[in-house]
C-alpha cells in the first residue's frame, strides 16, 4: 500500500510519466465488498457494476486490496473471477493494481495461468527499520496534532522495534502504524504530554502483559527468587527450573540476542513429572497469568 501511496503522490504532484497525469486511483476494499453478499448472483452483479462504473470513466485505475480474499469468496460462490475481469483487464480505458500478500500469491494466484496473463508481478521486499521509522514518522506528526502530545525520536524508533518484535502476526510497517494508533489516546489518558522509549514500552508491556520496560524492584525481588516461586508448585524438577530462570534472567539483563528467543526448552519425561506443570507456573509467576 505504501507504494500505492507513492504513486498517487507522485500524479497528484505531476511528477509521474505523462501517460498518468490526471488519472483517479479508487481503493477497492474488499472485505468490506464481501461482508454482505447473498449468493453467486449477488457477487457478480456488484462486482460488474462497480467495474463498470470505475473503468468506464476512462480516467480511473483501481486497487483491490486483499485481491487474494476476492478470489477466495469467488470460489466459495463458484464464480470463475478471471471470465467477470477479462473484458476490463484486456481493454485500455482503465488499469488495475490487486496487492496481495506472499503466501498467497504462491498459494491462490501464480497457479491461475489465466489469470496471471493479465498482470505484471511486482514484488516488495519488507521494509528496513529506517524506512518503517520513516513511515512512522509521518505518521506521529498527524498523532501530535490530533492529541495534542509529542513524540520523541527514541519514542518512534521504539514503536517501529517493538512492532516488529512483540507482535509476531501481520506486516511491519502496518503493525508500528495500528501500535502508534493505540498508543497515542493511551498517552492522553495517562497524562503523558511528551511520549518517550518509555512510555512506549510501558504501553507494550501493558498491551502483552511482557515485562520490558524498566525492572521495579517488585520485579527485581521476583527475578532474584523465581526458583523458590518456581519450585512452590514444580516438585523434584530443580535442573529445569533453574535452567528457565537463568533464561528469564539473562534476557530481563539484556544479555540475549534479540533475533533469537529467550530460551528454547525441551522437556522430557513421562506423564505426571511436571513438564506441562513448569510452563503453567513460570506464565503465572512471571506473566501473572497462565494463559
Amino acid at each position: 500500500m505504501e507504494v500505492v501511496w507513492n504513486l498517487t503522490r507522485q500524479i497528484k504532484n505531476k511528477t509521474t510519466i505523462p501517460q498518468l497525469i490526471g488519472k483517479k486511483p479508487i481503493l477497492f476494499l474488499t472485505n468490506n465488498f464481501t461482508t454482505d453478499l447473498k449468493d453467486k448472483n449477488d457477487f457478480e452483479d456488484k462486482l460488474e457494476e462497480i467495474f463498470n462504473e470505475a473503468l468506464g470513466a476512462g480516467n480511473v485505475f483501481l486497487v483491490i486490496d486483499n485481491f487474494a480474499r476476492l478470489l477466495l469468496v469467488a470460489q466459495q460462490f463458484e464464480v470463475n473471477l478471471t471470465e467477470i475481469m477479462e473484458p476490463y483487464l484486456s481493454g485500455v480505458s482503465g488499469q488495475i493494481i490487486a496487492l496481495a500478500d506472499t503466501e498467497y500469491f504462491h498459494s491462490l494466484i501464480e497457479n491461475d495461468k489465466s489469470l496471471m496473463a493479465y498482470f505484471e508481478v511486482v514484488k516488495t521486499k519488507a521494509l528496513m527499520l529506517d524506512e518503517i521509522v520513516e513511515i512512522i514518522g509521518r505518521e506521529a506528526l498527524i498523532a501530535e496534532t490530533t492529541y495534542e502530545i509529542l513524540f520523541t525520536y527514541p519514542a518512534i524508533l521504539e514503536v517501529a522495534k517493538s512492532a516488529d518484535y512483540y507482535f509476531p502476526d501481520g506486516v511491519s510497517s502496518d503493525k508500528a502504524k495500528d501500535l502508534l494508533t493505540e498508543l497515542s489516546p493511551w498517552a492522553v489518558e495517562n497524562g503523558f504530554e511528551i511520549v518517550g522509549k518509555n512510555e512506549v514500552l510501558q504501553y507494550v508491556s501493558e498491551k502483552t502483559n511482557i515485562p520490558i520496560a524498566a525492572i521495579t524492584e517488585s520485579e527485581k525481588e521476583k527475578l532474584l527468587n523465581l526458583e523458590n516461586l518456581l519450585m512452590k508448585r514444580i516438585v523434584a524438577q530443580r535442573e529445569a527450573v533453574f535452567a528457565i530462570s537463568s533464561a528469564i534472567r539473562r534476557s530481563r539483563a539484556g544479555i540475549r540476542n534479540e533475533n533469537r528467543p529467550i530460551g528454547s526448552f525441551l522437556f522430557l519425561g513421562p506423564t505426571g513429572v511436571g513438564k506441562t506443570e513448569t510452563a503453567k507456573a513460570l506464565a503465572a509467576v512471571f506473566f501473572n497469568d497462565e494463559k
